[in-house]
Formats: structure tokens, C-alpha cells, sequence
């Protein structure tokens, strides 16, 4: 068998969806949220409540991500039950449709970064033309992060939500019943709490995460990220955004082994963002 061939088998036996290590991720990632309430309850400090707001909008991100795994069945084996923790867990508590998603997704992986991808038309501006600089890129995470970015998130979430169908009214009717079940406990200010986090802080975790992985080829970018920009804006693996495309079947979890399958080089965030953001 030649290097290619053991290359590909290889990957063949990553590509194995295992619910076990999804729910222990998710769990995870809904524990540092719930101990994030808890402190911001227990200890009412605006300093605290900041940095809580940014611990719970990069987990809601983290649960985008595990949401953007079970868009491509690799949660569970059982087709319906990877859709219906994959909805519960990940996406309707972010209100996103598993169904919009998929069918959003699907295209960008037969045309990443070129004319077909659904995320092209959301990708535009200076960041994006090569003639953006570093204070542009600062400024737009910044502006994201205050909530001033509420138009390009509302536009991809139309986007995003498009071919819901009937699965966007019982995301809604999802919503409504935890919201009420939160007021009815006293409760209700965490619901109104989560969703100031969704269109700020996760919102901006989200967009560094999107600008590194396709911005200026008709591909993807093969990316080394440090430790801490990997917690808050590149969870569970995220940052192997080359090595999902080349072996979609391979669950975030396992995707550090598929690294290791290609010692081929890798481009650290902060070239790329010298590269491209020059003005």
C-alpha cells in the first residue's frame, strides 16, 4: 500500500461518529455556561458580569461548532437521534434550524470561498479584498462584540434560516416554552442574558473564526491558532477548518489525528493576518 493509499484508509477509520465524545463536549461546554449564571447571580459585580458575557458567548459558539458536526451526521450513528441531540444541544438554544443549515452548509463544501458558496456574499468588504489593515479587523470583532454588527448577523441568519420550513416554528415555540419556563421560576433574566450573548460575544468569536478560514483563496486555510485565541474564537478543533474539508466524515474530535496523517505546512494566524491586512 502506498503513502496515499494509507493516508485515505487512515482517514476512513477516523470517519466513525461516536455519540459519547459529542455529549461529553456538549456537556462540557453547557457547564462553563451554567457555572457562568451562577457566578454572575452569586456575585453581582459589572467586571464579573463582563467577563461572564464573554465566557458564555464563546460556549455558545463552542456549541455552534458541535451543531456544525451534527449538520454532517457526525454526532451519532442513528441519523434521527444525531438530529435530534444536535438540535436540543447545539442549535435551537442558539436559534438556528439543524434542517436551514444543513441545507445553507452543504454548498459551501463543493465551493469553498468561490462563486457558489452561500457564505460568499457575507464575506465582502476590506477584510476581504486585500486592502483592509490590522485596526480594521480589531474594529469589526470590537463592533460585533457591542452588538453594532446586528445587521450582517440578522442578513446570514435570514440566510441560514431560509429553508426552515416547519422546523423554524417549533424552534420557535422551543424558544418560547424556555422562556417561559424561566419566568415562571424566577428565572427569567437568564433567558434575556443568553440571547444579549448570541448577536455579541458569539457572534464576534464566530466572525475571527470565519475570516481565517477561507479569506483570500479558492480553498482552505491550514492553521496554527495559540492556545487562547483557540478557546475563544476556535473550539473543539475548529481551527483544523482544512482538514474538515479535505475529510468532512471525520468528527472535531478526531480531526488532530487527521492533522497527523499530513505533516504538510501550516500558516500561524498571526501570518495570515499580516498577509491579508495590510491596507
Amino acid at each position: 500500500m502506498n503513502a496515499v493509499a494509507a493516508r485515505i484508509a487512515a482517514a476512513r477509520l477516523l470517519a466513525t461518529p461516536r455519540l459519547a465524545p459529542f455529549l461529553i463536549l456538549a456537556l462540557v461546554d453547557w457547564m462553563i455556561i451554567t457555572l457562568s449564571f451562577a457566578a454572575a447571580a452569586h456575585w453581582p459585580h459589572p467586571l464579573l458580569a463582563c467577563a461572564c458575557w464573554v465566557v458564555i458567548g464563546t460556549r455558545q459558539h463552542a456549541l455552534m461548532i458541535l451543531g456544525h458536526d451534527g449538520t454532517h451526521r457526525l454526532a451519532c450513528r442513528n441519523r434521527r437521534t444525531n438530529d435530534v441531540v444536535t438540535a436540543l444541544l447545539c442549535l435551537w438554544p442558539i436559534g438556528v434550524t439543524l434542517r436551514g443549515y444543513r441545507r445553507f452548509h452543504g454548498p459551501h463544501h463543493r465551493n469553498p470561498g468561490a462563486a457558489g458558496d452561500p457564505e460568499l456574499p457575507h464575506k465582502t468588504g476590506r477584510l476581504y479584498d486585500g486592502t483592509g489593515r490590522p485596526g480594521d479587523f480589531a474594529l469589526r470583532t470590537l463592533r460585533a462584540a457591542l452588538g453594532l454588527d446586528f445587521v450582517r448577523y440578522t442578513r446570514l441568519m435570514a440566510d441560514v434560516q431560509r429553508s426552515s420550513g416547519l422546523e423554524l416554528w417549533v424552534l420557535l415555540g422551543f424558544q418560547l416554552l424556555l422562556a417561559t419556563s424561566l419566568w415562571a421560576v424566577g428565572l427569567g433574566w437568564i433567558w434575556l442574558a443568553w440571547w444579549s450573548c448570541v448577536p455579541t460575544s458569539c457572534w464576534a468569536a464566530s466572525s475571527v473564526r470565519e475570516w481565517g478560514e477561507h479569506v483570500g483563496i479558492a480553498g482552505t486555510h491550514r492553521l496554527h491558532v495559540p492556545w487562547l485565541m483557540r478557546w475563544l474564537c476556535y473550539p473543539h478543533h475548529s481551527q483544523m477548518h482544512y482538514e474538515h474539508h479535505a475529510c468532512p466524515g471525520v468528527p472535531c474530535w478526531r480531526l488532530p489525528n487527521a492533522r497527523a496523517l499530513d505533516r504538510g505546512a501550516v500558516t500561524p494566524l498571526r501570518s495570515l493576518l499580516g498577509e491579508h491586512l495590510r491596507g
